[in-house]
């Protein structure tokens, strides 16, 4: 059987041209090599035709009469419509939203249940609750939604929701097996969340015969986001010592496909009366150009202008022993940041390394400064509050209350509420009202912002089933 492959005016997604008791004719195998291949687990062959069955109507131009034809062959059917958030971080909590469709001639009771499958190294694992499905009238539909905790960072990893019916009463059996009516499966990718900075400093030779009067500027770049910090570090002589900045990050990366990280520094002895705010601006300038020069996708040398500006801020400096005694930079790769913090057991969460810078760049003698870069991975998620109650059951009308919780202390933190998708309302307290009666959407997702000092902190999640 041959079916006409074409594409839409705009030119992006192919259609298919055909007759509805066409595609109900084809065999199994023509409905796998139509269809787009998924991961899916392994079920009865029945199911997978069926699958294919639903993803041959959603690529078909039919009019509402044949669509109805093979939604009615198909029977009971289930789709995942989307993941949310659409960057999920590991260890942290994720939704699955999904529509189950009854297209048969009779009522079904049943629940949808989740699979989580990590790519490599860590066994499946179930979504954090079923989602009951009771007495969905025949030719109906209803959205629903699973949670659960997102697997370690990796890529091609794989949810399956499945839909079960009660087994028929066997005599002598006392627990009939459930009845596997439907699936689908995605695939997803995981991000770590990182964080990138220089956070000591030793020195081994001071420029100036006793103490340096340190200035240092950090930048960081990653894609869109940058960082600059100047700060006065005061008199220092030889030995290590912390600096307080806060680097590029936190910053969420996937390997092999999120983009470069970079941080440059720079320290700057200066004891005189050389205009210190104007070198502190230049030199963040500086560490911005080379920070986003190295994290591109090809390294590129720092400009010309640059270099310019460099030495203007040297003549600024040049007097006594006033001079930059360290220039440095760090760059990692998105698969880089995975293998320096991968660990089997998932407990690595930090790496750090020294760099050295032993030049002359002023007119005093040559300065010997080593300076500490420190990647860190958060894989705990301590910006996600724990909300109570959670995945709980109401019935129409009715009213709960809702707390989130948080590890830090001593914080003045500031709960806004909203309703992320479904239906219901929550008002500024936590208090959420379940609608008087039933609508589109059985559920309702509440989320709580934590905010400190006016700016968001934390987040918490919630789903309600109505009943």
């Amino acid at each position: 059987m041959q079916i006409e492959s074409k594409r839409k005016p705009d030119g992006t997604q192919p259609v298919q041209d055909a007759k509805p008791e066409q595609i109900l004719q084809a065999p199994a195998i023509e409905a796998e090599r139509l269809a787009p291949a998924a991961p899916r687990v392994a079920v009865p062959v029945a199911i997978r035709a069926t699958d294919r069955v639903v993803e041959l109507i959603r690529t078909t131009r039919l009019g509402e009469d044949a669509v109805a034809k093979l939604l009615a062959a198909v029977g009971i059917y289930l789709t995942i419509d989307r993941l949310d958030p659409i960057l999920i971080v590991e260890n942290r909590p994720t939704r699955v939203y999904f529509t189950l469709w009854n297209n048969t001639a009779a009522p079904t009771t049943g629940a949808v249940r989740g699979l989580i499958q990590p790519a490599k190294s860590i066994a499946g694992y179930d979504a954090d609750f079923e989602f009951e499905v009771k007495n969905l009238a025949p030719h109906q539909t209803t959205c629903g939604v699973l949670t659960f905790k997102a697997p370690r960072c990796d890529r091609s990893n794989v949810v399956t929701l499945t839909y079960w019916t009660p087994g028929q009463v066997v005599k002598g059996v006392e627990f009939p097996a459930d009845v596997l009516q439907g699936q689908n499966s995605m695939q997803f990718d995981v991000a770590a969340r990182y964080s990138l900075t220089a956070d000591k400093v030793t020195i081994w030779d001071t420029a100036s015969f006793h103490n340096d009067t340190l200035y240092m500027v950090v930048n960081g770049v990653y894609g869109d986001m940058t960082s600059a910090e100047k700060q006065f570090l005061g008199d220092h002589n030889n030995g290590t010592f912390a600096v307080p900045f806060a680097g590029i990050g936190p910053f969420d990366s996937i390997p092999d496909v999120s983009k470069d990280v970079a941080i440059a520094w720079n320290l700057i002895n200066q004891g005189h009366g050389a205009p210190v705010d104007k070198i502190l601006d230049a030199f963040s300038d500086i560490g911005a150009a080379v920070a986003t020069a190295i994290a591109g996708p090809v390294y590129a040398p720092i400009s010309v202008a640059v270099d310019a500006l460099h030495h203007l801020i040297i003549d600024y400096l040049g007097q006594d022993c006033d001079c930059i005694v360290d220039m440095g930079s760090q760059k990692f790769t998105s698969k880089q940041l995975y293998d320096e913090t991968f660990d089997p057991n998932d407990q690595k969460s930090e790496t750090m390394d020294w760099k050295r810078d032993h030049e002359q760049y002023g007119p005093c003698r040559t300065s010997d400064y080593n300076v500490r870069w420190h990647l860190t991975r958060y894989r705990k998620p301590w910006e996600v509050a724990a909300m109570k109650p959670d995945h709980i059951s109401l019935a129409y009308g009715q009213q709960a209350s809702f707390l989130p919780t948080i590890a830090g202390q001593g914080q003045n933190v500031v709960w806004e509420w909203d309703i992320v998708d479904g239906e219901g309302k929550v008002n500024n307290t936590g208090l959420f009202q379940v609608p008087a009666s039933k609508g589109l959407c059985p559920y309702a997702v509440i989320h709580a912002t934590g905010l400190v000092d006016g700016a968001p902190v934390y987040t918490g999640y919630a789903v309600v089933l109505f009943m």
